[in-house]
Formats: structure tokens, sequence, C-alpha cells
């Protein structure tokens, strides 16, 4: 996903058109007529690291060519949301 990109999908308030953008460790969904503004949780598989050496990757790929990294971030990580998709990732 590109820093913001238009969604197929109409604003549930207005009508007007939404768009995606990746904020951290979450996916922004918004308005821009009318200010609506929801945050998507990512799946594992299209989860991206917000931190750490693998800063902007995908877990997928980190997966692939690091798994002692992403066991370690699934047991070490203070941060619950990024422990468990390693988690899940590790477990498929």
């Amino acid at each position: 996903m590109t820093d913001r990109e238009k969604y197929d999908a109409q604003c549930p308030r207005c009508g007007d058109d939404t768009y995606l953008e990746r904020v951290g460790p979450h996916i922004k969904w918004s308005c821009v007529k009318c200010g609506y503004l929801k945050f998507l949780a990512q799946r594992w598989d299209v989860f991206v690291f917000p931190i750490g050496k693998y800063k902007g990757k995908r877990l997928v790929d980190v997966l692939s060519t690091d798994r002692e990294y992403v066991r370690w971030c699934a047991e070490n990580m203070t941060n619950k949301n990024i422990a468990q998709k390693c988690r899940s990732a590790l477990e498929t």
C-alpha cells in the first residue's frame, strides 16, 4: 500500500470516496469530506513491522528470511499486537 490510496468503498456517513493509509501497525480508513475515521487491524500476512531492524518490511517476507527474528518477537515483544501477529505467522 502506498502512503494513501483510494479505497473501493463509500463512506458510511456521507457516501463520498474513502482512502486507506498505513499508520504504524494499523490501516486508517478515512473520508476527507466528512472526517469519518476508522482504524483497521492488519492480518498477519499483510502486517508490516512498524519498528525494529525490519521496520517497513512485511512479516511474511521476514518469516521466509529470518524465522528466528519472528520467533524472538513472538516471545519477547512488549507490544502485544506485534507479538500476536508473529505467533500467528509461526503457527502456519
